[in-house]
């Protein structure tokens, strides 16, 4: 590579790259082969270290990323506390939460719990009054048909935009839309959910996004009896970022965390609905529980 137009080349790989590289992913980008050009590459990353344009991973050798220094100004002095992103859901949570524009909505469900059912109410209340849009990561158009044949009551039919995805979500989320994820694979390294939830957060303007996860299994204690847990996949990491945080199990749901309450003065949290599901599309015998802190 030719030294006249290497720092420039690396300050452009540098300028266009999202979040932690390796410098080996600058070899493979030049195709760099030769001891030479790899100790210049190491060379000029360091003196954009030096410039305060990049910088180094605390614990990984050769890891970097670019330093986002940009900010966006909030102007609150001009801001509308009441603009209120406006959701009807099963059981009339509405009542008790509110969410605003850019919010983070998650649904951890154990297997066959109802999550789908759940989703799909969501949309069937929702539809006319937003711009809805549903990521499916499990099944095939025939048998999202089947699960929407189960609505019975539909009337003038379903109105909705359906996409099969399953990962990188934050790359085509709708920013002004209710965006409807079902489901977010999350099968390792689990942490990284809270990157995923700020990845999606970051994309949002005016709409939200509702995301379901698995619930994480119950497991014995020290005195071999059965817990149960609220968390889904990613345990606390993917407590941070929601504004809502539902745990859903087999005619149970429950608000783990809500962050702004419908009404001041009635807090919604541990606050439990219990259902029985019928024909995977309806939620009745619903009654409310609230549990103690």
């Amino acid at each position: 590579m030719e030294n006249e137009n290497f720092s420039r080349q690396i300050a452009e790989f540098v300028e266009k790259s999202h979040g932690w590289f390796y410098t080996e992913s600058i070899y493979k980008a030049f195709s760099l082969t030769i001891k030479k050009d790899k100790d210049n590459t190491r060379q000029a990353l360091h003196r954009l270290v030096v410039k305060g344009l990049l910088i180094p991973h605390p614990k990984d050798d050769g890891k970097f990323r670019k330093v986002e220094n940009e900010l966006l100004e909030m102007n609150f002095n001009t801001a509308n506390p009441n603009a209120e992103f406006p959701v009807l859901w099963p059981f009339g949570l509405e009542e008790y939460v509110k969410l605003m524009p850019k919010s983070i909505v998650v649904v951890a469900g154990s297997p066959n719990a109802g999550k789908t059912a759940f989703l799909l109410n969501v949309v069937a209340k929702n539809q006319g009054k937003q711009h809805i849009v549903y990521f499916n990561s499990e099944m095939a158009v025939e048998e999202m048909k089947l699960r929407l044949d189960l609505f019975d009551d539909m009337g003038e039919g379903w109105c909705f935009q359906a996409f099969e995805r399953s990962g990188n979500f934050a790359d085509v989320i709708f920013p002004d839309s209710l965006n409807i994820i079902d489901f977010m694979e999350i099968n390792d390294e689990f942490y990284k959910i809270a990157g995923e939830l700020a990845a999606i957060h970051d994309k949002l303007k005016k709409g939200i996004a509702i995301i379901a996860i698995q619930k994480n299994p119950p497991k014995k204690d020290m005195k071999g009896k059965t817990v149960s847990t609220d968390m889904g996949r990613g345990g606390a990491f993917g407590l941070e970022k929601p504004r809502l945080y539902l745990a859903m199990d087999a005619g149970t749901l429950k608000i783990v965390k809500a962050k702004i309450w419908k009404d001041p003065k009635i807090n919604p949290n541990n606050k439990e609905f219990h259902f029985k599901l019928v024909n995977g599309s309806k939620f009745v015998n619903v009654t409310e529980v609230i549990n103690p802190q």
